[in-house]
């Protein structure tokens, strides 16, 4: 049984089923996620994490159980236990209070770093060209790459590919971030400069995030809380002192351990 966050909740996920044919890849999962919280979820290749975030980003559906985001149902449950989603307009309404920051960066290649980032802002939340390229400017500067406006993502490495991909998802001031293990795609030396910006957005109290990651130093700096997930449900969660150093379950234990030795 999970251990619930204290209220209120930015994420809600109560008996959550998802499969891929023969393949159950959650596995009726149960997590809350608290209003500000700062989650890291590891586990295996294989065992939901992934497929969780992409639920929550609207990417993928549920068979079973009930989903709710920032007091919204997305999913909702039916006598018999399956899953039905919210209406298209709801769904919308819910998707614009989430953000996600992609390992493979998904960048618009025929648009500079600036016209990534403010895409969104003009297209989707209507807003007008001039403050979009201001915040677009100042979001950019957060980040490190006020000089990179007017770059296209071929002249950029692939550690400031993926800090305009960060930007551009602040950009649509979302409630929830979600980081799919961002530094997966990058050469070792341009981790640094990717978790640096991560480690400062998590500073924004009101900002949940939930993050995918193998950086184990990392979730231990940055995370209120940390879940292990394996066969999509979650084996183990606490705190992170407590998680890295006394972990409880032994499938933890080996995990900690293959990853740690690696």
């Amino acid at each position: 049984m999970a251990v619930m966050s204290a209220g209120p909740f930015s994420v809600q996920l109560r008996n959550v089923t998802k499969r891929f044919g023969a393949s159950t890849v959650l596995n009726d999962l149960n997590l809350e996620v608290g209003q500000g919280e700062k989650l890291v979820v590891i586990g295996p290749s294989g065992s939901g994490k992934s497929t969780l975030l992409r639920v929550l980003m609207t990417l993928e559906g549920i068979d079973r159980g009930s989903v709710s985001i920032c007091g919204r149902e997305l999913w909702s449950c039916d006598s018999t236990g399956a899953a039905r989603q919210a209406s298209a307009r709801q769904t919308r309404t819910i998707r614009s209070d989430v953000g996600m920051v992609f390992q493979s960066f998904n960048l618009f290649p025929h648009l500079t770093a600036l016209e990534n980032v403010t895409e969104g802002p003009i297209r989707v939340l209507k807003m007008p060209k001039e403050k979009a390229v201001s915040l677009g400017k100042e979001l950019l500067r957060r980040v490190g790459l006020e000089d990179r406006c007017d770059y296209y993502p071929a002249r950029m490495s692939g550690g400031q590919q993926q800090r305009v991909a960060i930007a551009r998802a602040m950009a649509m001031r979302p409630k929830i971030l979600l980081f799919d293990e961002v530094t997966s795609a990058l050469d070792p030396e341009l981790v640094g400069e990717v978790l640096a910006v991560i480690r400062e957005l998590t500073h924004q109290k009101e900002l949940t995030v939930i993050m995918v990651t193998h950086q184990m130093s990392f979730a231990r700096e940055i995370a209120d809380r940390v879940c292990f997930f394996d066969h999509g449900r979650i084996v183990e969660e606490g705190e992170p002192y407590q998680f890295f150093s006394q972990p409880k379950s032994a499938r933890t234990q080996a995990f900690l351990k293959s990853v740690l030795d690696a």
